[in-house]
């Protein structure tokens, strides 16, 4: 009788070994396939974030129907423009309520598309709300030229860029080879503001004048580019700025 109770309670101990081995083996990867994934999103249930851009988060659908549901709210012809930019270039780098960011888009150092409407009058009235750009050291001497051929145009000295706004890619072509051509000294702001007016012109006929297809013109392969200018006060002047 004493072996045969010895017997039936290592029977039972056994079957309790091999039913939570069992539960483990069952468990086991499920849990680990939890802190995987804890391990992937933060913890936190939220999409990946993309290091090349810090606080951007990756092309998911989550993040095109957060773009979507962003400039469902904007002004009409900046949502169009919005949607015309994307498809061409696809989901922006930066997004914010009131500003679209792309970086090296196409030959573009950068397109950025705001939710605004600013008037232009040059050649003829319309809205500018698209700002593409790319790396250029433009000369000192050449700036007031600039500003005399198109408003619009932007010179940034410190950054070394060239940038045109309008409401149409194609625009921005034709302003930023315009301007080069200035720079180079080709024509002049005059002569540009004539020819800019001749094709968009052209360009409402139906046709397609070259320089709104694209850059004409020989870019730095490198986005390297600026003139930090030389310092009139040395570090540890009183009142030096921090």
């Amino acid at each position: 009788m004493k072996i045969t109770a010895i017997a039936i309670a290592s029977a039972v101990c056994l079957a309790g070994t091999l039913a939570a081995q069992q539960s483990s083996k069952i468990q086991g990867p499920t849990d680990q396939s939890q802190d995987q994934s804890r391990m992937e999103t933060g913890g936190s249930g939220m999409q990946p974030v993309d290091v090349r851009q810090p606080g951007v988060t990756t092309n998911t659908t989550a993040e095109t129907a957060r773009v979507e549901e962003v400039i469902s709210q904007w002004r009409e012809k900046p949502r169009e423009v919005a949607r015309k930019t994307i498809q061409k270039y696809g989901q922006p780098h930066e997004v914010s309520v009131n500003r679209l960011i792309w970086h090296r888009s196409g030959p573009w150092k950068f397109t950025e598309l705001v939710n605004e409407e600013i008037d232009h009058n040059f050649p003829m009235q319309h809205k500018d709300m698209l700002r593409q750009g790319i790396a250029l050291d433009v000369p000192v001497e050449k700036f007031t030229e600039l500003a005399t051929y198109d408003g619009s145009v932007v010179v940034e000295r410190t950054k070394g860029e060239l940038s045109a706004r309008c409401d149409q890619e194609e625009m921005n072509f034709l302003a930023i080879n315009l301007a080069h051509d200035i720079i180079e000294g080709k024509i002049t702001p005059d002569e540009a503001r004539k020819q800019h007016a001749q094709a968009v012109g052209q360009f409402l006929k139906g046709e397609r004048p070259a320089y709104m297809t694209g850059l004409h013109f020989m870019r730095p392969v490198s986005d390297e580019a600026g003139d930090p200018d030389k310092a009139m006060l040395m570090e540890g002047v009183k009142g030096w700025a921090k």
